[in-house]
C-alpha cells in the first residue's frame, strides 16, 4: 500500500504516560499499546503496521512497570474521543496491552482485539506487589461489540485472567486459541508467517480459527526442553530453535541450564533491546526513589572505570541508556569509554 502523509500530535502527556495520534486521514483509526516494560515513546506496538496498511494509529503507553495505573479510564477517554469522532475504532494490544485495549475500549464503543491479555496486579492474579488503582472491567460500560481474544487455553495465568477478569463484563467472546504457545500467541503466529493476514482479517471483523506448527511456539519448545534436560543429546536442538525463535530471558535461562547440566557449549542468546528494557523495568520496584536505580548503577560503572574495568563499566552505562535515554550522563560516558575498549581489543588482538 502506498504511504501517505503522516500528522503526528501528542494528546496528552506526563512523566507517567504518553498518548500519541498519527493520522494518516483514515476513516479507522487503531488504538494500540504498550506492552509491560516498552517504555514511553512516540510510537511503538503496532504503530508501524497500522500505517503501512492505512489505519490511523493512536499509541498508548507508559513508564516502566507502571501497568497503566496511572492513567485512568476518565483520563484516557476524555483525551481520544473529540479524534475519534465519526471513526471505527479498534483496540488492540498485547499481554498487558491487551488487557489495555479491553479496559479502555469502555467508553468509545471499540472493538477489540487482545492478544494473552493480562495485567499482573490485577486482583484476579495478583503475582505483583503493586496497587491497583483501576476499577474492574466488569464495573464499567461495555463496548457493544464482541472483543476477539487470542490465548493459549492451557495458559493457566492468561486463562484465569481471561475467565475472572473479563468474562465477568463480556458474556459473549470470540476466543482463539493457539494451544501450547504459552502466553506467546502473537510471537508464534508471527513467526510462522501468517500474522499481517490473521490481524488485517480480524480488523476487517472475520474471525477465523488459526492452525500454527508447533515448531513455531515458544512455550512448545521450552517445556520440551526443559522436559529433556537431562537426556543427553535430546534439550539441544529444542533450545537451539528457541534461540532463533524466541531470544528471551526465558530462552537465556534455559540455554545457562543446559550449559550447566550437560557441559556442554553452546551460543547464548542475545537479548533484545525490549527484552532487556523489560527486564530493567523490575528496577523500579526494586527502589523507592526514582533515582536511586540511576545513581546506582551509574556510580557502579564510575567505580570500574576508576579500576581499569572499561569493557564492563560501558556495559552498565549501555543498559543505562536503555533504560533512561534520556540521560546525558550516560551518553557521554558511553561516548568517552568506547574508543579505549576498542583499542584495548585492537592491542589483545594484535
Amino acid at each position: 500500500m502506498k504511504s501517505k502523509n503522516v500528522i503526528s500530535k501528542i494528546l496528552a502527556e506526563t512523566e507517567d504516560y504518553r498518548i500519541t495520534l498519527h493520522d494518516i486521514g483514515s476513516k479507522t483509526t487503531i488504538i494500540t499499546f504498550g506492552y509491560w516494560g516498552s517504555g514511553i515513546s512516540q510510537k511503538g506496538f503496532g504503530t508501524d503496521f497500522c500505517l503501512k496498511n492505512g489505519f490511523n494509529n493512536i499509541y498508548v503507553c507508559c513508564k516502566g512497570a507502571q501497568r497503566f495505573q496511572h492513567l485512568s479510564l476518565d483520563t484516557f477517554t476524555n483525551t481520544v474521543k473529540d479524534v475519534l469522532k465519526s471513526k471505527d475504532v479498534i483496540t488492540y494490544g498485547l499481554s498487558l496491552g491487551g488487557y489495555a485495549a479491553i479496559y479502555y475500549a469502555a467508553h468509545i464503543n471499540a472493538r477489540i482485539v487482545a492478544f494473552s491479555p493480562r495485567n499482573l496486579s490485577h486482583p484476579a492474579t495478583p503475582r505483583i506487589k503493586q496497587t491497583f488503582t483501576h476499577t474492574q472491567i466488569y464495573e464499567n460500560a461495555v463496548t457493544r461489540h464482541t472483543p476477539i481474544i487470542i490465548i493459549d487455553p492451557f495458559d493457566q495465568t492468561d486463562f484465569t485472567f481471561i475467565t475472572k477478569a473479563i468474562a465477568p463484563a463480556y458474556k459473549k467472546m470470540h476466543v482463539i486459541h493457539i494451544d501450547n504457545a504459552g502466553h506467546s500467541c502473537f510471537g508464534a503466529i508471527k513467526s510462522s508467517g501468517k500474522l499481517g493476514p490473521f490481524l488485517l482479517n480480524l480488523f476487517a471483523g472475520k474471525v477465523d480459527q488459526i492452525d500454527v506448527e508447533n515448531k513455531y511456539k515458544a512455550e512448545f519448545l521450552a517445556q520440551k526442553a526443559q522436559a529433556y534436560m537431562h537426556t543427553e543429546g535430546h534439550a539441544e536442538p529444542y533450545i537451539r530453535a528457541l534461540i532463533q525463535l524466541d531470544p528471551s530471558r526465558r530462552t537465556l535461562r534455559l540455554a545457562k541450564e543446559y550449559i550447566v547440566t550437560n557441559s556442554k557449549a553452546i551460543k547464548l542468546p542475545t537479548l533484545s533491546i525490549n527484552e532487556t528494557r523489560a527486564c530493567l523495568a523490575t528496577l523500579d520496584n526494586a527502589f523507592t526513589e526514582k533515582s536511586m536505580a540511576f545513581d546506582i548503577l551509574t556510580k557502579t560503572a564510575a567505580v570500574l572505570e576508576d579500576a581499569g574495568q572499561f569493557e564492563t563499566a560501558l556495559s552498565l552505562y549501555q543498559l543505562a541508556i536503555i533504560k533512561w535515554p534520556e540521560s546525558q550522563r550516560a551518553r557521554q560516558k558511553i561516548e568517552s569509554l568506547m574508543p579505549i575498549v576498542n583499542l584495548t581489543k585492537q592491542q589483545e588482538n594484535a
